[in-house]
C-alpha cells in the first residue's frame, strides 16, 4: 500500500468517525432525531455508541504519532472504548444491568425487542475489537492481533451495511443491529487502523520465504477471517429473523388492539343509532355515521394485519360478513325511521337479529384474539430463541477466534523463547569464534614471522651457500688441472665424489629456491589447454629420454583454469619422475589422461610401469626431502613432489598416488575445469 494512502486513510477515517460521533451526541443533547441518526429516516445511534465512536476516532487520530503524549492519549481513549464494549457485551451475555445505557441521556423511544439506551451487540463487539487493536497498536510483536481485531471491526460494520442494502425494512429501527452511520464508521475505523499499522510498521515488500512465525500468523489470520465471515453471515441472518419476528409481534399486538377497538366502535354505533331513533337529534346521527366509518376502517386494518396468517382467513371472512351485515341493518333501521317514523322502525330495532350478529362478531373477534394470542406467544418464543441463537453464534465465533489467537500466541511465545535461546547460544558461539579468530590472527602472525624467516633462510641459501660451493668446484678443477697426473687412482675417485656432492648440493639449493618461490608467487588464473602443454614438457625431456625406448600415451585432455607456469611445473615434475623411475625397464610406458570428475573438479593422472613403491610409505611421499628410494638407485632431492602438492593446493585441488612395488605408480591430481 502506498505511503500516502497509509497516511490519508487513517486520518480521513478518524475525522469522519469523530464527525458522526459529535453529530449523534449533539442530537441527544438538543433532542434532534435527525442528528442522532446522521442519515435521515435511519435508526439513531445510542448515546453510549456515539461517545464510543468519538473516543475511537480520537484514538485513531493520535495513535500513529510518535510523541509519547499522543500515544498516551490514544491508550487512554482506546482503553475507554474497550471497557465500554466489554461492559455492554457482559450485559447481553449475563443479563446484567450496569446502569450505563442511560448514563448521560434518557432514551424515550419505544422499539420492540430493544433495551432503552443500550447499543446493539454488534456495536459492542466492534468497540471491543477497536479497543484491543488501538491499545496494542504500538507493540510490534502484537501486530497480527491489531490486524485481526481491525478486520473483525470492519466485518462487523460491513454485515449491517449489507443488511441495509439488501433489506432495509428489516433493519430500520432494530436495536439488535448497528445503525447505518455507526456501521459505516466501523468499516472506516477497521480499514484506517489496518492502514495506520502498515505505515507504522514500515511494511516494505519482503522475500517470499517466510519464517515459521510468519506462516503461523498468516494461517491463523486467514482462519480467523474465514471463521468471522461465517459467524458474521450466520449472525446477520439471525438478526434479520429477529427483526422480522419483532415486526410480526408488533402486528399481532396491533391486530388485537384493532379487534378490541372494532367491537367497542360497533357497540358505540349501536348506542348512537338508538339515541338518534329516540331523540331525532342530528348530532346523534352524525356520531353514528362517524362510528360506522371507523368500524369499516378498523375492519380494513384487521384484514391487513391478518392477511399474512392463513389460519385467520375463515374467522376474518365471517367477521367481515357479520360486521357489514350489522352495519347494513343499522343503516336500514335509520332509513325506515327517516321515512315512516319511530313506530315503523321499532320492529327492526326490536328484532333479535342484531343481537345475534353482535354475538357472532364477538365470537369471531374472540377467536381471532385467541389465535393472535397464540401466535404472539409463539413469535415471542421464536424471538427469544433467535436472540439466544444470535448471541450464542456471536459468542462462539468470538470464543473460537480468541482460542485461535491464544493458541497462536502461545506457539509464538514458545518459538520466541526458543529463538531467544538460539540467539544466546549464537552469541556464545560468536564469542568463541572471536576468540578463535584472535588466536588464529596470532597464529597467522607467527606463521608470517616463520615465513619471513624461511624467506631469509632461502635468501641465505641462495647467496651464502653458493659461494662455498663455487670455491669447492673451482679448487677441484685447479687441483685436477695442476696435479692430475700425480694423483693416485683412489685420490681421483675421492675428488670425483666431492665434485658430485657439490653438484648435488647445488641442485638441492635450486630446488629449495623453486619450492620457496612457488609458495610466494602470485597466481595468474587463465584458460590452459593441457595437450599442447604436455607435449611441450615431453619435448623438454628429450635429453633424459635419449637412447631409451619410451612409449608416451597422451589421452585427450580438457582445458583447465590455472596458472600456466605453475601447471607446467606440475607436469615437469611428474613426467620427470616417471622417466626417472622407469629407467630399469627396457620398454617404458608412460600414460597421461583424465580420470573423470570429483567434487566438481577434473581429475588427471600420470601413470608409469616403473619400480613403484610400497603404499605403507605413501604418507611420506609428498613431504619435503622425503625419498622412498636410495640416492644410489635414483638421483633426486626429495622436493619435486612436495612442490607438486603445494601448487595443486594453491589451485584448490588435491593430489594422491597409488602404486605397487615393481609394478609402477599412478599419480592423481584435481584442477578446476575451464568454463565452456
Amino acid at each position: 500500500m502506498d505511503r500516502a494512502l497509509n497516511s490519508i486513510l487513517p486520518r480521513t477515517a478518524a475525522a469522519i468517525t469523530i464527525a458522526i460521533g459529535l453529530s449523534a451526541l449533539a442530537g441527544w443533547t438538543f433532542g434532534v432525531n435527525a442528528l442522532k441518526s446522521v442519515f435521515p429516516h435511519e435508526a439513531p445511534i445510542e448515546a453510549n455508541a456515539a461517545l464510543g465512536l468519538l473516543l475511537a476516532g480520537g484514538a485513531l487520530w493520535r495513535v500513529p504519532r510518535s510523541s509519547p503524549s499522543a500515544r498516551r492519549d490514544a491508550q487512554v481513549m482506546a482503553g475507554a472504548v474497550l471497557l465500554l464494549g466489554l461492559a455492554t457485551l457482559a450485559q447481553y451475555v449475563f443479563d446484567l444491568d450496569f446502569a450505563i445505557d442511560e448514563l448521560f441521556f434518557q432514551d424515550t423511544s419505544d422499539v420492540p425487542g430493544g433495551i432503552p439506551g443500550r447499543m446493539s451487540p454488534y456495536s459492542a463487539v466492534a468497540f471491543a475489537g477497536l479497543g484491543i487493536a488501538l491499545s496494542v497498536f504500538n507493540a510490534p510483536s502484537l501486530r497480527p492481533l491489531v490486524w485481526a481485531a481491525a478486520a473483525l471491526v470492519a466485518v462487523v460494520g460491513a454485515v449491517p451495511i449489507a443488511g441495509y442494502v439488501s433489506d432495509a425494512s428489516a433493519v430500520i429501527g432494530n436495536r439488535w443491529m448497528s445503525p447505518l452511520a455507526a456501521s459505516i464508521a466501523f468499516v472506516l475505523l477497521g480499514a484506517g487502523t489496518m492502514a495506520a499499522s502498515l505505515r507504522n510498521g514500515d511494511a516494505a515488500p519482503r522475500a517470499v520465504v517466510r519464517s515459521s512465525v510468519e506462516r503461523k500468523v498468516i494461517a491463523a489470520f486467514a482462519g480467523a477471517l474465514v471463521l468471522l465471515a461465517i459467524g458474521a453471515g450466520f449472525t446477520y441472518r439471525a438478526s434479520v429473523d429477529f427483526a422480522e419476528s419483532a415486526q410480526e409481534i408488533a402486528h399481532s399486538e396491533q391486530l388485537r388492539d384493532a379487534l378490541d377497538d372494532l367491537y367497542v366502535v360497533l357497540t358505540g354505533a349501536e348506542s348512537a343509532q338508538t339515541a338518534y331513533l329516540l331523540t331525532s337529534r342530528q348530532q346523534q346521527r352524525e356520531e353514528y355515521q362517524r362510528l360506522a366509518a371507523a368500524a369499516r376502517g378498523y375492519l380494513k386494518m384487521i384484514a391487513g394485519y391478518a392477511s399474512a396468517d392463513r389460519h385467520q382467513a375463515v374467522d376474518l371472512a365471517e367477521l367481515k360478513s357479520q360486521v357489514e351485515r350489522r352495519l347494513q341493518l343499522l343503516d336500514e333501521a335509520m332509513s325506515v325511521y327517516d321515512e315512516n317514523g319511530l313506530s315503523s322502525a321499532r320492529e327492526a330495532v326490536a328484532s333479535d337479529e342484531g343481537a345475534q350478529q353482535m354475538r357472532a362478531i364477538l365470537a369471531a373477534t374472540t377467536r381471532m384474539n385467541d389465535r393472535g394470542e397464540a401466535v404472539l406467544l409463539q413469535r415471542e418464543s421464536t424471538l427469544a430463541r433467535t436472540r439466544q441463537l444470535t448471541l450464542g453464534s456471536l459468542l462462539l465465533t468470538l470464543a473460537v477466534a480468541a482460542g485461535i489467537f491464544l493458541t497462536l500466541f502461545r506457539g509464538i511465545s514458545r518459538e520466541m523463547a526458543a529463538r531467544a535461546e538460539a540467539e544466546r547460544i549464537l552469541r556464545e558461539r560468536n564469542r568463541e569464534v572471536l576468540a578463535l579468530n584472535s588466536e588464529l590472527a596470532q597464529r597467522a602472525g607467527e606463521v608470517e614471522a616463520v615465513n619471513r624467516e624461511l624467506e631469509a633462510f632461502a635468501y641465505s641459501v641462495s647467496h651464502d651457500l653458493r659461494a662455498p660451493l663455487r670455491h669447492i668446484d673451482g679448487y677441484l678443477e685447479m687441483l685436477v688441472d695442476q696435479e692430475g697426473d700425480a694423483l693416485s687412482e683412489p685420490a681421483r675417485r675421492h675428488l670425483e665424489v666431492i665434485a658430485d656432492s657439490s653438484r648435488d648440493m647445488s641442485r638441492l639449493i635450486d630446488d629449495l629456491l623453486a619450492f620457496s618461490r612457488m609458495g610466494r608467487a602470485e597466481l595468474h588464473m587463465e584458460r590452459v589447454e593441457l595437450e599442447p602443454l604436455v607435449r611441450e614438457v615431453i619435448e623438454g625431456l628429450e635429453m633424459e629420454t635419449r637412447g631409451r625406448e619410451i612409449e608416451w600415451r597422451v589421452a585427450p585432455l580438457p582445458a583447465v583454469r590455472a596458472d600456466f607456469s605453475m601447471l607446467r611445473q606440475i607436469f615437469a615434475n611428474l613426467l620427470g619422475n616417471a622417466v626417472k623411475y622407469t629407467q630399469p625397464r627396457s620398454a617404458a610406458l608412460i600414460e597421461i589422461g583424465c580420470a573423470g570428475v570429483e567434487e566438481g573438479r577434473q581429475v588427471f593422472f600420470v601413470r608409469d610401469n616403473g619400480v613403484g613403491f610400497d603404499m605403507q610409505h605413501a604418507g611420506k611421499l609428498f613431504g619435503l626431502f622425503q625419498r622412498l628410494h636410495h640416492a644410489e638407485e635414483f638421483e633426486g632431492t626429495g622436493i619435486g613432489l612436495a612442490n607438486v602438492r603445494r601448487i595443486v593446493a594453491r589451485h584448490g585441488g588435491t593430489v594422491w598416488a597409488e602404486a605397487e612395488p615393481g609394478r609402477g605408480a599412478t599419480f592423481y591430481f584435481s584442477l578446476e575445469a575451464a568454463p565452456p
